[in-house]
């Protein structure tokens, strides 16, 4: 029963219009708390040399507002 307990979502883990994952505090304890071994890897394909060299580096765009008064 606790595996079941560890999926267990407490809240929406994408809303929309959001590119980031909220989880409680709870929920991340949990995870963290995971043996490395308890992850199931196997569906993750390896990166090999082939794919860094096509990868390219995508940095965000920085913008920010500034306001100047006289």
């Amino acid at each position: 029963m606790e595996s079941i307990e560890l999926y267990r979502q407490e809240k929406p883990l994408l809303r929309k219009g959001e590119d980031t994952i909220q989880l409680s505090k709870t929920r991340l304890s949990e995870i963290e708390s995971l043996p490395e071994d308890a992850i199931d890897t196997s569906e993750i394909p390896e990166l090999d040399d082939d794919f860094w060299e096509n990868a390219d580096q995508i940095l965000p765009k920085i913008s920010f507002k500034l306001n100047l008064r006289f």
